[in-house]
């Protein structure tokens, strides 16, 4: 995977390249330093230096939000009702995928509105419909959102644990030649300014979050790549 992802990214197998692979999906952190070299590269294999990962991706972010919204609009999650029955079982999926449309949203849009409510609050509401009550959710408070529930600093000892911080064999980041984004999470706010701080801005590479794996495993099997 991360030499399909240098590949869709558009790096050339011509010489070595020390490269940190980013992967954050919507169930997984993971992040590996491989050493890309051409002698091994074209059977599709790299040298893993270091890697960590973590169980924390969209899906958990997803959960954070909808707790934001539940709180602002005064209802507990784990408040009303039985929480294993199918209805409330039911709303709490069509909230989380509302959660995840506007998490999603705020990547274009300074702010987006949660237009689903949970059943006791709509029977509340005297017959209006579901949605009648907006709650907003801005880019800064996602941020925030991800700043307080630890998001940031786990992202951070992964990164660490790759390269090897507490090792004596600790790669220094301004040996690494190439930082490659991949995963949707990597869209959500503050993601990139972590990387760009740490290694600039000219060696990140983010803009193929979700076609740099599946581009570059097209171009290894069609053979369309340097590597002399």
């Amino acid at each position: 995977e991360p030499v399909a992802a240098a590949l869709g990214y558009g790096l050339s197998l011509a010489g070595r390249r020390t490269v940190l692979v980013a992967d954050l999906g919507g169930g997984t952190m993971h992040v590996a330093l491989v050493r890309l070299d051409p002698a091994t590269a074209h059977a599709g294999r790299a040298q893993v230096l270091g890697k960590q990962a973590r169980p924390l991706g969209g899906n958990t972010v997803d959960g954070w939000v909808l707790e934001e919204f539940c709180a602002r609009a005064g209802w507990s999650l784990h408040g009303d009702g039985d929480r294993h029955d199918d209805t409330a079982r039911y709303w709490r999926r069509l909230m989380l995928a509302e959660a995840c449309r506007v998490k999603e949203a705020v990547f274009f849009e300074p702010e987006a509105s949660f237009r689903l409510l949970p059943p006791g609050l709509v029977d509340g509401l005297a017959g209006h419909a579901p949605g009648s009550m907006l709650v907003e959710l801005s880019r800064d408070r996602l941020l925030e959102i991800l700043e307080t529930r630890g998001f940031f600093g786990e992202l951070e000892e992964c990164v660490a644990g790759a390269l090897g911080r507490d090792l004596s064999a600790a790669v220094p980041e301004s040996e690494v030649d190439d930082v490659l984004l991949v995963g949707g999470s990597t869209l959500l706010p503050g993601v990139f300014p972590f990387f760009e701080e740490r290694f600039g801005r000219r060696r990140v590479r983010a803009w193929h979050p979700f076609e740099a794996v599946v581009l570059g495993g097209a171009v290894y099997a069609a053979e369309r790549y340097a590597q002399t």
